[in-house]
């Protein structure tokens, strides 16, 4: 998985996809990953680096609301379309644009992040262009929309989308 924080989306694939032993690896930035490695042990998860090689051959990659806040989300898959079978994108914000449009995200002067400088560059895609660019590295299986997880983006909702990617 690349971003995935905690690893808590292991516990819901065990609960929701039981008999399989899962090898769950997060990829997660250095001081995310230093920090939860303290937990690999009792959790069955392991945090690395997101700078770390990738292991050749996993079934299933998975980036958790993280392609929108990478520099080169599209190559960054393409790089892990050579070593998966599956990738699966969840909490992605689609817009209905001819071009995949970067933005500042900030955040109010209140709760988590009280600092009001605090901002950092974020993606929204146009829809018809990701799911061209998709094409080229597999096909899509299954697409769904996520209405609990809504952005806001020139004044419209968009609400967040994922979809079950097979690797040609």
């Amino acid at each position: 998985m690349l971003g995935g924080g905690n690893g808590y989306l292991l516990f819901y694939s065990k609960k929701f996809i039981p008999g399989i032993n899962w090898n769950w690896t997060v990829f997660e930035s250095d001081a995310v990953a230093l920090a939860y490695s303290q937990f690999e042990e009792e959790s069955g998860i392991k945090w690395q680096s997101s700078s770390t090689q990738i292991k050749k051959n996993s079934e299933v990659a998975l980036f958790s609301c993280t392609l929108q806040y990478l520099k080169s989300p599209l190559e960054v898959l393409k790089k892990y379309a050579l070593n998966h079978k599956y990738l699966i994108i969840t909490r992605i914000p689609f817009i209905s644009k001819d071009s995949h449009i970067i933005t500042r995200q900030t955040f109010p002067d209140e709760g988590e992040y009280q600092d009001e400088a605090t901002s950092w560059p974020a993606w929204f895609f146009s829809k018809e262009k990701f799911l061209a660019d998709i094409c080229k590295i597999g096909d899509i299986v299954y697409q769904w929309k996520t209405p609990s997880e809504v952005l806001l983006f020139e004044g419209e909702n968009i609400i967040m989308e994922g979809m079950l990617i097979r690797v040609k």
